[in-house]
């Protein structure tokens, strides 16, 4: 099976959201997005990242919500 479930810590993440198929690409090209506006405020954040896809796959790529989701490192508060 392609499914997971699993238990994971909670805490503050920035996050970015976009419409469309999601693929490695676009992923990608949100993530450094996300980063450059993280880096312009000063924010930091993990290395790695997490995406999240709300849809199901019949649904119209304009009509699909995605995420891509930076953990904030333990200091941050605002």
């Amino acid at each position: 099976s392609d499914v997971a479930i699993r238990n994971r810590a909670g805490g503050r993440f920035a996050v970015i959201r976009f419409s469309g198929a999601m693929d490695a690409k676009k992923a990608e090209a949100q993530e450094s997005k996300l980063r450059e506006w993280m880096k312009s405020r000063g924010i930091e954040g993990e290395m790695t990242s997490e995406r999240a896809g709300y849809d199901p796959p019949f649904t119209p790529g304009r009509l699909r919500r995605n995420e891509v989701l930076i953990r904030l490192d333990a200091g941050f508060s605002q």
